[in-house]
């Protein structure tokens, strides 16, 4: 059946732009208006070829990326964007083999790229105080992954109260909670000489509370940015930008550990 696995995931495009994804079942049919495809024929191509619907429309034949699940995955809340998150990466230095903590679950986009991005010789701690995001942050990794990475630790707790790692085991905090200046006491704790915190908040006056009280602890000055992706329309000689752009979502606040 080719090179896909059952079970794997799949991402059909077509060239208006709109695409489908789902995992591959033997004798499961796709219906989209469109046309539909079994998925035994999906099977059967390579990744990068064409399959034909009953309609005669092709559509081509992908694994999809980290980018296109987190946009079609579950989810209970907003999610930190890949605008924000590919942002984090490189502004807070997340590399293979770091020890991370995450606070703030939600649906789990943020988790599924901090637990690619940390690698197998890493390490994800991972904290929510609701059960239910917990569940479908599972959820999610399950359906990415196929399993629970084991470098990943999803706990259940308030993170307002406090960690449970040990001083200074952690190279990276990555807060997605409405009052991180709750953390910072905690954080001081647990992070390593140089080790950095950012915050992902949505309103500019929580930013402003969270400079004010991180100068208080043993961290550099914070700095904040905020991320703008604008799409352009590009088709003959109509270049344009996009009428629509991906805006605000959330400002972004670094922080790193000082030692005496």
């Amino acid at each position: 059946m080719g090179k896909w696995k059952e079970g794997e995931l799949v991402i059909l495009y077509h060239k208006s732009g709109k695409s489908f994804l789902f995992p591959l079942e033997k004798g499961k049919i796709l219906n989209t208006h469109l046309g539909s495809v079994s998925h035994e024929e999906i099977m059967r191509k390579e990744e990068g070829e064409e399959v034909i619907t009953t309609q005669g429309i092709p559509l081509r034949i992908f694994r999809p990326t980290l980018w296109d699940f987190i946009f079609e995955m579950k989810r209970l809340s907003g999610i930190i964007y890949p605008k924000d998150a590919g942002y984090i990466l490189l502004w807070g230095d997340i590399f293979p083999g770091a020890v991370v903590i995450e606070g703030g679950i939600g649906s789990g986009a943020m988790l599924l790229v901090l637990s690619r991005t940390v690698g197998e010789k890493g390490r994800l701690i991972s904290y929510d105080e609701r059960e239910d995001m917990i569940e479908v942050a599972k959820e999610n990794l399950l359906r990415f992954y196929g399993k629970i990475p084991p470098h990943v630790e999803l706990k259940k707790g308030n993170i307002y109260e406090g960690f449970e790692e040990e001083d200074g085991e952690v190279d990276r905090i990555i807060l997605d909670v409405p009052e991180p200046w709750r953390v910072l006491p905690h954080a001081e704790r647990v992070l390593r000489g140089g080790g950095i915190l950012i915050t992902y908040l949505p309103t500019i006056l929580q930013v402003a509370q969270f400079h004010s009280e991180a100068e208080k602890f043993s961290f550099t000055s914070p700095e904040t940015v905020e991320v703008l992706v604008r799409p352009w329309h590009i088709k003959g000689h109509s270049v344009r930008p996009q009428h629509r752009m991906i805006a605000h979502t959330g400002f972004l606040t670094k922080i790193r550990k000082c030692l005496p």
